[in-house]
């Protein structure tokens, strides 16, 4: 963070000294002013640079300045760079103290008039290689800087670049359950800048080169859905920056494959898979034919006809379930006709006792239903019939 601390942000402070220097200004190492005709003003600021355990202890700050940042670069209405070192090995200014890197009386030049800064903020100490690790990048337009006065800019905002994500669904008690909507189950996202340092916020997150970066929240699901910042559930969701809280509902739709929760831009992908929502296939068996004429069990399912000609019906359910279901195969025969028949659908099947069987070829045989996602349920069907005389 930079300049002026609070309790529990940092604010990045621009004081603009009232002396001026025509031409290149103040020169420091690794420093060069901005290409400018006009007389040059001394830039003075501070930077507070946190290590990791004070930055996981706050929740949020203004602005993002990694742990790990070791160096800066300022550049001033598109000029030059003024690069500057933040670590104590490096730059006198700069030391160890309140669980942070504090260097102060940064000095840089800025043209009186409206001016516009970039500020870049990276991992490696000086001196840079030839490509350094971007950490954080803000940009700052239209700033109104007053030769011979002290000029206070406020606030800047510095903007994280994301380098890593992972990605956390808080399930329900119990977890998702088919037939059981639940919603406000909070995402959590961890993202960390290049370095590893995890980031903080606010800002937005960009990449490299500053360009806004935000992350899409999707699922390979239609019953979860995505609220972000409270807004009205959406079947995807973006979260802008690390300040963005988003939550998932479900709408106890069953689900027959894996669901993959997503959070991502381009190749940067964090998921999360809950596993298949499905209730087994439950079976209702009836028959409106006297007692004596059949028989059900329900352990497993079985329908018993003591004659024939009489009726029974198989009628399917699955606890979330809004689909259908279809006769898969019989091994029925001629014993037990089914209407609709094999490979139909439906979700209530009549099956009547055609023929008995004989006692080296007994009437017994099953019937296989299936759910759209593959599951299956067996039902066995006997015709029995009993006949003798008496003289």
């Amino acid at each position: 963070m930079i300049a002026k601390r609070r309790k529990t942000s940092f604010l990045f402070a621009v004081l603009f000294a009232t002396g001026c220097a025509s031409g290149g200004g103040i020169q420091s190492p690794g420093m060069l002013p901005p290409p400018s005709n006009r007389s040059a003003s001394t830039v003075t600021f501070s930077v507070i640079i946190p290590n990791q355990a004070s930055v996981t202890s706050l929740t949020r700050g203004p602005m993002y300045v990694s742990s790990n940042t070791h160096s800066m670069a300022l550049i001033v209405n598109g000029g030059t760079p003024q690069i500057f070192a933040l670590t104590p090995s490096t730059n006198p200014n700069c030391s160890v103290g309140g669980g942070a890197t504090i260097c102060s009386n940064l000095q840089a030049v800025a043209a009186p008039g409206t001016d516009s800064f970039e500020f870049a903020m990276y991992q490696q100490a000086l001196p840079l290689p030839p490509s350094p690790t971007t950490l954080s990048i803000a940009t700052v337009n239209n700033e109104v800087v007053s030769q011979g006065v002290a000029n206070q800019l406020g606030t800047f905002t510095l903007n994280p670049v994301l380098g890593s994500l992972a990605l956390s669904v808080a399930e329900p008690t119990g977890g998702f359950m088919p037939g059981t909507s639940s919603s406000g189950n909070a995402i959590s996202i961890a993202a960390k800048d290049p370095s590893g340092a995890t980031i903080i916020g606010p800002g937005y997150y960009v990449n490299a080169s500053g360009t806004p970066t935000p992350l899409s929240l999707t699922s390979n699901q239609t019953p979860f859905t995505f609220s972000v910042n409270g807004a009205a559930p959406s079947v995807d969701g973006i979260e802008n920056g690390p300040s963005d809280s988003a939550t998932l509902a479900y709408s106890g739709t069953s689900v027959g494959a894996p669901t993959i929760i997503s959070a991502g831009v381009g190749s940067l992908i964090a998921s999360q898979t809950i596993s298949t929502l499905t209730k087994p296939i439950s079976v209702a068996l009836t028959s409106s034919a006297p007692g004596g004429d059949v028989h059900i069990v329900t352990g497993p399912y079985e329908l018993d006809f003591f004659t024939t000609t009489i009726t029974g019906t198989v009628a399917l359910s699955e606890l979330g379930y809004a689909g259908t279901f279809t006769l898969n195969s019989t091994t029925c025969g001629s014993w037990v006709a089914f209407s609709p028949g094999v490979g139909s659908t439906g979700a209530l099947f009549t099956v009547t006792a055609a023929a008995a069987g004989s006692s080296s070829t007994p009437a017994i045989c099953t019937a296989t239903f299936g759910d759209m996602f593959g599951q299956t349920v067996n039902v066995t069907f006997s015709v029995t019939t009993i006949g003798f005389n008496v003289q």
